[in-house]
């Protein structure tokens, strides 16, 4: 079933649509796994997108947006290090062949209107070089009829630096977008890089504050608002080091408020922070991924499937002496930051790679004939990777880089070998309590989330409650199996497990997802990708046993239209007594930020509107207590 849409431009402030979607109603069921669970089912999605079949470094989550404002859902795709695309969404349920924005070393993305124009902006934040090339962020404007352009003269103002996140967001409640960009350490420049910065109304910045210095990798952000008073709040988080929490005061100044929200909770090793009202009691709770990851050293050998997944890093050695693997060894994805430098046999010959897309990952297959012996000990290369045969079948293999490098041997046979595991860390749900968070983890069973790296929250099965979808980090030696919870409507969430969403490769881990309805037919769909692998859309597809109903807003300025719909919050009042909140954009990224200006509401199968409301970032609302019969129509509200 498809959605005909007919938005009338003058006066938009929010459009509404009433459907009728296909799937269980889950709201009554128990917290085990149960029939009607199993029944929610995605498909792989390929023949509707255009993605590349090589695999890649990532840098963050999916940018999902209407960036050509033509009522239906684009995407925005980077891989680390390479291209940035577009994939604008035709209108019918597909995505056209992408078009290269640029390439280069982009990390962190932000969408929004900076100048109010009524265009959608692209602010991108780049990489420093490891230091050595600091750098500005870049600015693009994209027309409504898809052109899309730089801006050169907004990056003046701006301190260049090594740029890892970028994140629009009304600060001060004057309606307007600021600019907050985080970045790493550098040796040129000792003061705090994480950067705020004042946007004047027409979109030109001036820089704020610094806020305190953020140490290791810990530059992820999460913008919430925890005490519920209308105001942004700010949690930093990464790797190691505890989540800090600042709490705004509505001037673009912040406090550090970790001791007295968390209770003195310190909460480590987060990867990623989404915001849910599992309860839907119109304050935002809060999902964190967390994981350990890959540091110096990774080894895991699955004894079943025979394959041995291989990292190293931080100029630190692995050294495999007895791999058993016949004649050929077989390499899947094998992938370095840099220059990929394999060492075949005694004689240290350099496997010629030159035919390869130094930016994918490679499959190699290495004939004994070519790899016999192998060098001293003394005498391996740095920055490298030594393979030698060994005789009667068997191999060995050194990695010793600087960069992370990453492989899968594969059918091989290994009789003693100490796997070198990333550590365990488990999913936690912090339950906002008058502006505390409480760990409600084991109670809702999201502590069975062991070692996941993103988030994409949504109501999968419209039964009225949010549910999560999470890509966990997986081994790199076999296929992914992802994780789908659905949310039972009394505080647990119930483990999906035959939705079919799989990573097929390996040598991959885990990263980001999103949430967004491309197709319109009112089942909400996934897009996620894996580090060093693939970008994948799944499709949400129908069961024909029982129908649950929906509700789509679609959210545009503010009234007088001096606050754009990023950040403002939609509630849903129904007759049933149960209430929903929402807030536009903003999902689980932790260094990008998407603008999905649709809401989408599932209200189950009897429920019925009563009304609505949305509040903007700088104070003004709207209240809509009606809206049209007709399940294919848009009822439109004017001043």
């Amino acid at each position: 079933m498809s959605l005909k849409h007919s938005f009338i431009k003058p006066k938009a402030i929010l459009t509404a649509l009433l459907v009728t979607s296909v799937y269980t109603n889950l709201a009554g069921c128990s917290a085990t796994i149960t029939p009607e669970i199993n029944e929610l089912v995605f498909i792989k999605a390929q023949e509707d997108i255009n993605l590349e079949t090589l695999n890649r470094r990532k840098w963050d989550n999916p940018i999902v947006a209407d960036f050509d404002q033509d009522g239906h859902t684009d995407l925005l795709l980077l891989d680390h290090g390479r291209l940035m695309k577009m994939y604008w969404n035709n209108g019918q349920g597909k995505f056209l062949k992408p078009i290269t924005i640029r390439g280069g070393d982009l990390h962190g993305v932000a969408v929004g209107d900076i100048n109010q124009d009524g265009k959608l902006n692209i602010v991108v934040s780049q990489g420093g070089g490891a230091g050595t090339n600091l750098r500005k962020p870049e600015f693009y404007q994209i027309e409504k009829n898809r052109k899309i352009s730089k801006l050169a003269d907004l990056d003046k103002n701006f301190v260049a630096g090594r740029g890892r996140g970028a994140k629009l967001v009304d600060a001060d409640k004057d309606g307007d977008l600021d600019l907050i960009l985080p970045g790493a350490m550098s040796s040129k420049d000792k003061q705090s890089q994480i950067f705020v910065y004042e946007n004047n109304g027409k979109g030109h910045y001036t820089l704020h504050s610094r806020l305190p210095t953020i140490r290791g990798e810990a530059q992820r952000l999460k913008i919430t608002d925890f005490n519920n008073d209308g105001i942004f709040d700010l949690i930093f988080y990464g790797t190691s080091q505890p989540i800090k929490l600042y709490q705004g005061d509505g001037n673009l100044g912040y406090k550090n408020v970790t001791e007295q929200v968390l209770a003195g909770n310190q909460i480590t090793h987060v990867l990623g922070i989404a915001e849910i009202d599992f309860d839907n009691d119109g304050d935002f709770d809060l999902f964190l991924n967390r994981s350990g990851e890959i540091d110096k050293q990774y080894l895991h050998y699955d004894a079943e499937e025979k394959n041995l997944a291989v990292a190293v890093r931080n100029s630190k050695k692995i050294d495999i002496k007895q791999i058993q693997a016949g004649d050929i060894l077989k390499i899947t994805n094998f992938q370095k930051v840099l220059k990929k430098r394999v060492y075949l046999g005694k004689t240290k010959t350099l496997l010629d790679l030159s035919k390869n897309d130094w930016h994918a990952g490679v499959d190699l297959s290495i004939n004994h004939h070519d790899a016999n012996g192998f060098p001293d000990h003394s005498d391996l290369e740095k920055d490298s990777i030594h393979i030698g045969y060994l005789g009667d079948g068997n191999w060995r293999l050194a990695a010793l880089t600087q960069f992370l490098g990453t492989m899968t041997l594969v059918d091989v046979i290994i009789n003693q070998i100490e796997n070198k595991p990333i550590d365990q860390h488990s999913g936690i749900l912090l339950e906002n309590i008058q502006g505390k968070l409480l760990d409600i983890s084991a109670s809702s069973q999201l502590d069975q989330l062991i070692n996941t790296t993103g988030t994409a929250v949504a109501d999968y099965n419209n039964d009225g409650f949010n549910d999560l979808f999470v890509v966990k980090h997986g081994t790199l030696a076999n296929p992914v199996k992802q994780a789908l919870l659905i949310n039972n409507g009394r505080g647990q969430f119930n483990l999906v497990t035959h939705h079919q969403i799989e990573s097929a490769g390996m040598g991959t881990f885990g990263m980001g997802a999103d949430a967004l309805d491309y197709n319109q037919d009112g089942l909400v769909d996934l897009i996620y990708t894996n580090e060093r692998g693939l970008w994948h859309l799944y499709k949400n597809s129908k069961s024909i046993k029982q129908k649950n109903n929906f509700i789509k807003f679609k959210v545009s300025n503010s009234p007088t239209g001096k606050a754009t719909a990023l950040g403002a919050i939609v509630t849903l009042y129904l007759d049933n007594g149960i209430t929903q909140t929402q807030r536009v954009g903003y999902g689980a990224a932790p260094y990008s930020q998407s603008f999905n200006d649709t809401v989408h509401f599932g209200i189950g199968k009897q429920a019925q509107f009563v009304k609505m409301e949305v509040k903007w970032t700088n104070g003004e609302s709207v209240v809509l207590n009606s809206i049209s019969d007709n399940n294919n129509s848009v009822s439109m509200l004017t001043n």
